[in-house]
């Protein structure tokens, strides 16, 4: 046995180059090579110097965007500096605006300084109104009768002529009328005029844009007073215009109820409608007033303004539904302070919402049956007991009530026994008001014999038999 063995196997017959690599070998072998042509050193300076002349050629660089950039200086760490041309024209032009405000300051110095009047009434004095007439004839005409443009421009001018310190906005020593009333003839005529002709609808606006402007020229210190000078205007000639937006002209109170000046000053010039119209002034005071009524700074006015527009309007109908009467008077009576000006008020009001019903006799069943409405029903039996005075009819729905009511009808015959009121003693003597007492005593002996409420009914007994009422 052969002790060695072989591998037979198929020898590999050599590939033959294909004519392309024979090419490509013969192309490589035919090219002359860097390192044989020329050194590195010199393909770097090559290039260098082609950069180089590229950054003169250009003088600065591209961003990404594409735009040039000037060129840095390294030596002003990299900001970009100015040429000597633009710096020549930096300093001209500073020198002229130099000049400029020099020449401002010498215009504004040159100009006349305004008169400073020490009072609201030499400020009104010293208008002209034919050359505030003139002004307004010129404004309608550039404004093609633009009414609103027309009264925007009349308190404009207002403005700036009456640059007067107010230390009172309210004007507490001076009538109720003032300043309206108390100015020259001629200046109110041009001031009527220009309200007169605006419509009624335009008018409520502009009082609600500048009640609004009021409030914001005295927040900037601002001239103000021909502001309030056209609120009272408007009002004298539109009371309803003070009650035309009451929601927003509360939000704006709230804003400002802090600034004291500000807030007086707009409960000014809201409150200036109820001099005109009773029912306008009341709707003011519950929301615009009421809210503020316990402030330290707003307690006297709110108080003397109610107590003022109902003694002022005592022959004036109140046009009030039920509803608001009764929170009218809840607010008069619920304060916690005892306030001599609220209770007048209080008494004023009940005697004009009895006194201007149709029907005295609807009123009594009304007040009769809301009793328990007010924390102190006094001005409510005070209302009950005018409306038996002022309609015989009244009686006799107490009478149908009675029966239902011995307790409540107790409190009511207590208060007209006691009674100060010239009202109440006088009805005591009245015939009707003395034949319902009559039947009421009939009822009383009716229930007594059934045994109910007696203890009610011997108390009513007393009260009647303390007036020695024959029945």
């Amino acid at each position: 046995m052969v002790s060695d063995w072989e591998v037979v196997g198929k020898q590999k017959k050599t590939r033959k180059q294909t004519g392309g690599d024979k090419k490509s070998q013969n192309a490589s072998e035919g090219t002359p090579k860097i390192e044989d042509t020329v050194d590195m050193d010199e393909i770097c300076s090559l290039y260098a110097d082609v950069k180089d002349d590229l950054l003169a050629k250009f003088n600065g660089f591209k961003d990404a965007n594409g735009k040039v950039e000037p060129k840095r200086n390294a030596s002003n760490g990299g900001k970009p500096t100015a040429t000597p041309v633009r710096d020549t024209q930096l300093a001209a032009s500073g020198s002229k605006n130099e000049q400029k405000v020099n020449n401002q300051k010498d215009g504004d110095s040159k100009q006349p300084v305004k008169p400073a009047y020490r009072s609201l009434d030499a400020a009104l004095r010293a208008i002209s109104a034919p050359d505030l007439h003139s002004q307004l004839t010129a404004v309608n005409v550039s404004f093609k009768d633009n009414h609103l443009m027309l009264l925007k421009a009349l308190t404009g001018i207002l403005n700036d002529k009456l640059r007067v310190d107010e230390p009172d906005p309210l004007y507490s020593n001076k009538p109720t009328s003032y300043p309206y009333r108390s100015m020259p003839a001629e200046l109110r005529a041009v001031i009527d005029e220009c309200i007169g002709k605006s419509n009624e609808e335009n008018v409520k606006y502009f009082y609600d844009l500048t009640l609004s402007n009021l409030a914001s020229d005295m927040n900037k210190g601002m001239p103000h007073l021909g502001h309030k000078l056209i609120l009272q205007a408007i009002a004298v000639h539109y009371p309803t215009a003070c009650i035309n937006n009451l929601a927003r002209n509360a939000i704006l109170r709230n804003s400002y109820q802090n600034r004291n000046n500000i807030g007086l000053s707009l409960l000014w010039a809201l409150g200036q409608g109820g001099y005109g119209e009773l029912d306008v002034g009341l709707k003011v005071w519950q929301d615009i007033m009421v809210p503020v009524m316990e402030l330290k700074n707003y307690n006297q006015f709110t108080s003397e303004y109610v107590q003022h527009i109902l003694k002022q309007h005592r022959s004036q109908k109140l046009g009030l539904g039920g509803s608001e009467f009764l929170t009218i008077l809840s607010s008069l009576t619920t304060q916690p302070k005892p306030c001599r000006e609220l209770d007048e008020a209080a008494q004023l009001l009940v005697e004009r919402y009895v006194f201007s019903a149709p029907k005295a006799s609807a009123t009594f069943a009304m007040l009769f049956k809301n009793i328990s409405f007010i924390t102190r029903p006094e001005m409510i039996y005070y209302g009950l007991a005018l409306c038996l005075l002022e309609d015989p009819e009244s009686a006799a729905m107490w009478l149908g009530l009675y029966r239902q009511n011995v307790e409540t009808s107790l409190a009511i015959l207590h208060y007209l026994n006691t009674s100060n009121q010239k009202y109440c003693s006088k009805l005591f003597y009245e015939d009707h008001f003395t034949k319902f007492l009559s039947d009421v005593e009939k009822i009383n002996q009716g229930m007594l014999q059934s045994r109910k409420k007696t203890e009610e009914l011997e108390s009513v007994t007393k009260v009647l038999k303390v007036r020695d009422i024959v029945f």
